[in-house]
Order: C-alpha cells, then structure tokens, then sequence
C-alpha cells in the first residue's frame, strides 16, 4: 500500500525556509582580518606608537573597539568596513610616530 505525501501547510515551509537562510545569513563569530589587526595593535604599544601619537591612536583603538564589540553581530560588508577603518587610523598612527621620531632624530643633528 503506498501511502500519500504528508501536505505541510505553506506557512510552516516558508518559516523554516526563513530560519534556514537565516542561520547561513548570520554574522561571523571571528573575522580574520580583524585578528590580523588586533596583533598589528600588539606590535604597535610594543613599538611606544601610543607615546609617540596619542590622539591617532585612541582615535585607532575607538575604531577597533567598534569592530570588536560587533563582532558576531554585524554582517561582513560592516566588518569589512570597520576594520579597514580601525587599520587605516592605525597607519595613521604609526606614521605620525615615525614622522615624530624622525623630527625629534633631525633635530639632535642640527
């Protein structure tokens, strides 16, 4: 005997359709690139960058306390955002303290 194909109703295939999609939708848990810079930071307090350009670097280290606090909440395209955001300010930063110790270099030969 051959029995008939269960009828689910339309509207329960559409919401487990929707937390299927959902569940691929969702946003990361890590971020690679944003571990990637959070060494780069590491490498930067190592280096006395904070001494040398304190304002480029708190403004760094806001940027990169957003992205970690979105972390596993925003979708990639914010991640993205939010972490070139927080690795530009960092190059900001390390330039401006290379630009200082140069300045400070110069200054002894003169």
């Amino acid at each position: 005997m051959i029995r008939p194909m269960m009828r689910y109703p339309r509207p329960l295939l559409a919401g487990v359709a929707l937390l299927a999609l959902a569940a691929c939708a969702s946003a990361p848990e890590t971020y690679p690139p944003l571990a990637a810079l959070e060494q780069r930071f590491q490498q930067a307090r190592a280096d006395q960058v904070p001494a040398d350009a304190p304002v480029q670097f708190r403004e760094a280290e806001e940027t990169l306390s957003r992205a970690q606090a979105r972390l596993g909440e925003a979708e990639a395209v914010e991640m993205a955002r939010l972490t070139q955001l927080a690795a530009t300010r960092l190059d900001t930063a390390i330039a401006e303290a290379e630009a200082k110790t140069t300045r400070e270099a110069r200054e002894t030969l003169l």
